[in-house]
């Protein structure tokens, strides 16, 4: 793949997995901050994840679980794009230890069928 085409696919990539996690982290912070302001009628709001993730649905819909997803997508397409491009670019040696193509393809050479 050319340079331009692995940033594209990192870019997509790094935006579909916070999609998919927003509302996740939407009702982790909603929980985290339930009770920071005394008196607010936030305080104490949720017993438990499914009370938050129900509260959320009936308060603002399917959108409120995504409420701040513009600036994580903007951010994350931006870091992805030069980090994936960058990983894909630069060949790096399988780490030690770990199996390669050719260890599991020649394994009859080396100790009876086990790699080494």
């Amino acid at each position: 793949m050319s340079i331009p085409a692995l940033m594209l696919a990192g870019g997509v990539s790094g935006v579909t997995s916070r999609f998919a996690t927003h509302p996740f982290d939407t009702i982790k912070t909603q929980m985290q901050v339930q009770g920071a302001v005394r008196g607010s009628a936030n305080a104490a709001a949720y017993t438990g994840v499914l009370d938050g993730a129900r509260k959320i649905l009936a308060r603002e819909g399917a959108f409120g679980f995504y409420r701040g997803f513009g600036a994580v997508f903007s951010g994350r397409a931006a870091a992805m794009l030069p980090l994936s491009s960058l990983v894909e670019a630069i060949p790096l040696p399988p780490p030690r230890g770990h199996l390669t193509h050719w260890d599991f393809t020649n394994t009859r050479r080396i100790g009876k069928g086990r790699p080494c």
